[in-house]
């Protein structure tokens, strides 16, 4: 049973995250001619950052190995440079 609830939490968190992929281009595409992409991208990122840190600091602490910083610091630069780009095509596309 406890299986089965957790697959379901997971299928739920799975949804939650295409569903909040899925409406940033509608809102981007509805701010990105007013903003500069490079603005916007900044303040989504930093918005989580600070949002995410109670959390950080509640369950790991503020410890971080090197090896850590350069795995998240990959990940975060995919993300950005296509948060980015999503932004900057927004502004010649429909």
């Amino acid at each position: 049973m406890k299986n089965r609830c957790f697959l379901f939490f997971v299928h739920l968190l799975m949804l939650l995250s295409a569903t909040l992929v899925a409406t940033s281009f509608t809102v981007s595409d509805a701010i990105a001619d007013k903003l500069d992409p490079l603005a916007l991208t900044f303040s989504r990122f930093l918005l989580a950052v600070l949002i995410l840190i109670p959390y950080v600091k509640i369950t790991h602490g503020f410890r971080f190995s090197m090896s850590q910083v350069l795995r998240s610091g990959t990940i975060s630069g995919c993300l950005v440079f296509f948060f980015w780009a999503m932004f900057l095509s927004l502004r010649y596309t429909t």
